[in-house]
């Protein structure tokens, strides 16, 4: 028969282990990187099992932007390019150039 102290152990470690399933169900994790927007607005109501972020794989993400012609000879294959949007909380996103056209650059 298992001793008080060993009694005290075992329901500490169950204890531990619903603690810590609790913790899981409440933490997110994405399995790569991504761009989260959310759904919802701050003082909304949302019912139970509604989405409130949707997740964009950051491979997926493109952005097509038009720079002055002056501009263009400046800009290289591959390097790092700031993108500001003026409607959006977020200040900007990192980039590297994948495609260079006469008056354009598609980024992701």
């Amino acid at each position: 028969m298992p001793s008080r102290a060993e009694a005290d152990v075992a329901a500490a470690q169950a204890a531990l282990a619903q603690a810590q399933w609790k913790l899981d169900q409440k933490t997110l994790a994405v399995p790569s990187d991504a761009l989260c927007s959310t759904r919802v607005r701050p003082g909304e109501f949302i019912a139970a099992g509604q989405p409130v972020v949707s997740l964009l794989p950051a491979a997926n993400i493109k952005a097509r932007f038009f720079v002055p012609a002056t501009i263009v000879p400046q800009l290289r294959m591959g390097a790092a390019v700031k993108i500001e949007a003026n409607r959006r909380r977020s200040p900007y996103c990192r980039a590297r150039h994948l495609c260079i056209a006469a008056s354009r650059i598609l980024a992701a």
